[in-house]
């Protein structure tokens, strides 16, 4: 009989050797070239594009400067791309974010939890503030709240490194910040 307290309790991924081994030995880029695959793919990104920015109850100012746009399966893999692109980088982060990025990456620090949206940078981590060579990742909606991230002007007003921006398709944003050198929207939510 299982004991249920394990199930109650704190959650793990079971890791099987054998199956990462067989994963890793696919052979992905001969499955992915084969006729057929993706044919639709320049279509599809040019429609999601165009649903985007006629879409009524969202806006996306700024989406039309991001010039490479490109398919993902999930934002999770968009910080996948973004932790392997910003290895050698601080992760900066508000508290609430998306707990995966506290699994994958240890070069993180947070910045201070905020009281009030509209503070100054140097309000939100006076004792470490955000250096150029950081990145930061801001998701709308935040995963604590659901809501906007508390501070998210200030990051995005003054601060001068890369940030990566999650967004979920029911929410208005301005990305016209030139800091702002990723965004993964994500057409779907529970």
């Amino acid at each position: 009989m299982l004991d249920k307290n394990l199930f109650q309790t704190k959650h793990s991924a079971i890791y099987d050797p054998e199956f990462q081994k067989h994963l890793a030995e696919a052979p992905w880029k001969e499955w992915l070239s084969k006729p057929g695959y993706f044919e639709v793919r320049h279509q599809y990104l040019a429609d999601i594009h165009n649903w985007i920015m006629n879409a009524k109850m969202t806006t996306v100012k700024g989406l039309t400067r991001f010039q490479h746009r490109d398919m993902i399966n999930g934002t999770t893999q968009a910080f996948d791309e973004a932790y392997y692109r910003y290895k050698d980088r601080n992760l900066r982060m508000l508290r609430g974010e998306y707990a995966y990025h506290k699994r994958v990456v240890t070069n993180y620090q947070y910045l201070d939890g905020v009281e009030q949206d509209n503070i100054e940078l140097s309000q939100l981590d006076s004792d470490n503030p955000i250096k150029e060579n950081d990145w930061v990742v801001i998701s709308f909606p935040i995963c604590s709240t659901g809501g906007s991230p508390l501070g998210y002007h200030a990051i995005l007003n003054d601060c001068n490194c890369s940030v990566v921006l999650s967004v979920n398709h029911h929410h208005s944003l301005n990305i016209l910040y030139p800091i702002v050198c990723c965004l993964a929207l994500f057409l779907w939510s529970n």
